[in-house]
């Protein structure tokens, strides 16, 4: 009888310690979105500080920072070469496969005709997916620049050949801007 009571006082005490603690924080966060990465600390999407990267059909939504000159941040989240310019030809890699910081792992699922977004301060950038092949690893010619062709390239190592990258190109649809 002693356990019966024991355990019906500490299930009903968890129950308060998550209604009221733990809820109320949860309501003040629920208007902004939390975006998942392997940063020693979730990084709070505030609409002003990050761009983030999100591809519905596969399920990602995550941060993109510009890489440091060594890609050392490459191991850490998803990166942006040189500068974050939506109109003109934009690149970001991160890797695939499994483990910590895997982020492209489903890239290789991307169908032509899909769809990804990045939002960044309040504007949405809406692209769509209209090519994607694979290109040998020391191939650069891919990363030259291309003013105002509003291309999006997602790059990231192909699971079957690590000797190659799988390109995934995408177009600017439009862009949004949101209410501040």
């Amino acid at each position: 009888m002693k356990k019966i009571v024991f355990k019906s006082f500490l299930f009903f005490s968890c129950f308060l310690l998550c209604y009221f603690i733990l809820y109320p924080v949860f309501l003040k966060t629920k208007d902004k979105i939390l975006v998942s990465s392997y940063l020693k600390e979730p990084v709070r999407n505030d609409y002003k500080n990050y761009k983030v990267l999100s591809i519905p059909t596969i399920n990602l939504k995550n941060v993109v920072v510009k890489a440091e000159k060594d890609f050392s941040n490459l191991n850490k989240s998803l990166v942006y070469l040189n500068e974050f310019s939506p109109y003109d030809k934009m690149i970001i890699f991160g890797h695939s496969g499994m483990g910590v910081g895997t982020y492209f792992n489903r890239l290789n699922l991307i169908k032509i005709g899909d769809e990804a977004t990045i939002q960044s301060g309040f504007k949405v950038y809406a692209y769509k997916v209209f090519r994607i092949y694979t290109v040998g690893s020391k191939d650069v010619k891919i990363l030259n620049e291309e003013k105002g062709s509003s291309k999006l390239l997602l790059i990231t190592c192909d699971r079957k050949n690590k000797e190659k990258r799988l390109v995934v190109e995408l177009l600017l649809k439009y862009v949004k801007t949101l209410k501040k």
